[in-house]
């Protein structure tokens, strides 16, 4: 490891990730890498196979390697523990030939393949953890190889380091939470895009746009938000659903039970499934109420960050790290996990309620500027390289 004071500018980090799609943990990483200092950090990816995040970060002039056995799930077990030390080897092969002075690996399991290599090259690891369920810090003997191989462990709410303290209290030491920050939109389309957009998503003019986004996948709850729409429909016709996400290898089934139970409810007409949508930030832009129904602990939304800063009204699920962007009734309302009446209810309270929609709406906008800006996440990020590489 050079010694502080000693390093060439820009210096080089290289940022491992286990997939090379994109969902809210990729978002996060690409706006980090895009709000770093760019004279003074240089950003390399490492990711699994070609996908959408390689190409955007190809798109930035970022170097990217290619590393196929790189673990997707599990723990220390199975073929994770087979391409452990070939991963660690080739790792610190890229490190050196590179000159890599930092790894930020942005999942815990795959810190263990990226914080090896680094021990082996001699240079830092920041853990980023961005779940907050079957987290790899138990047994004991796991805690004890991240303990050896990772500097800083970056949670991205209290809730995800409390999880972590539940399995062990070892690590306390290198866990610093850093919220998630986002990019607020200066660009605002025009009247005519915007009814185009409508047009687009199969939405009437005369209807009220709500939506949830993400990843889909059964914790996120999206059975939940299909049957509140279904039990809102008596009173309000004029309501439009918008799923945005798609699902991923495992979870078709999920989607397709998704799509039948819209059938079965009659509600076919009042929900489109947009599928992955690269524009969320149009579309949250006719968005008349968000909502985020996990039946999970969720971390820290990314999309509740989003809809809070373009000013959107929000229903969320009061689960995981959500309430610590969400306060009831101060910038959104919350309701408890998997409870279909509290979210229709929620739901219609603020369809019939235009001025408290309208005090929430300015509350999430003011909330996400005042504690969730991007600058403030890549300024916090920027001071633990600072002090991993004694350059403070």
């Amino acid at each position: 490891m050079k010694i502080a004071g000693k390093y060439d500018y820009p210096i080089n980090v290289l940022y491992v990730n286990p997939v090379s799609k994109m969902a809210g943990a990729e978002y996060s990483l690409l706006a980090l890498i895009d709000g770093l200092d760019q004279k003074k950090w240089r950003p390399f990816l490492l990711c699994p196979e070609d996908g959408l995040l390689p190409q955007l970060c190809c798109e930035r002039g970022i170097k990217v390697f290619y590393l196929p056995t790189i673990p997707r799930g599990g723990g220390l077990v199975q073929e994770t523990y087979r391409t452990l030390l070939p991963n660690a080897w080739k790792i610190k092969k890229i490190i050196q030939e590179n000159d890599i002075q930092l790894v930020h690996s942005n999942n815990p399991r795959v810190s263990y393949h990226g914080g090896l290599g680094a021990r082996l090259a001699r240079v830092p690891d920041v853990m980023h953890v961005r779940d907050i369920e079957n987290l790899p810090f138990s047994p004991f003997y796991k805690a004890i190889f991240i303990d050896l191989i990772c500097d800083r462990i970056i949670p991205v709410s209290s809730a995800t380091r409390d999880e972590i303290l539940q399995h062990t209290k070892l690590l306390t030491k290198k866990i610093e939470v850093v919220h998630n920050g986002v990019v607020f939109e200066t660009k605002h389309s025009t009247s005519t895009e915007l009814l185009a957009l409508r047009s687009e998503l199969g939405v009437k003019n005369h209807e009220y746009i709500l939506a949830v986004a993400g990843r889909i996948t059964p914790s996120k709850g999206y059975d939940v938000i299909i049957r509140a729409i279904s039990s809102l429909t008596n009173r309000f016709h004029n309501i439009h659903l918008l799923v945005i996400g798609e699902a991923w290898e495992g979870d078709e089934l999920y989607l397709e039970k998704l799509r039948n139970l819209s059938n079965e409810l009659g509600v076919s007409n009042n929900v489109t499934f947009t599928g992955f949508r690269k524009d969320i930030l149009r579309i949250l832009s006719i968005v008349d109420v968000f909502v985020h129904c996990p039946v999970e602990p969720d971390p820290l939304p990314r999309v509740l960050l989003e809809a809070s800063a373009y000013g959107k009204a929000i229903v969320a699920a009061d689960t995981g790290g959500v309430n610590e962007i969400i306060q009831h009734e101060k910038n959104g309302l919350l309701v408890r996990a998997g409870d279909v009446d509290g979210i229709s209810g929620a739901i219609l309270r603020l369809l019939e309620d235009s001025k408290l929609r309208m005090q929430l709406e300015q509350a999430a906008k003011e909330n996400a500027s005042d504690n969730f800006s991007i600058k403030k996440h890549v300024q916090s990020i920027e001071n633990i390289y600072n002090q991993l590489l004694r350059l403070t």
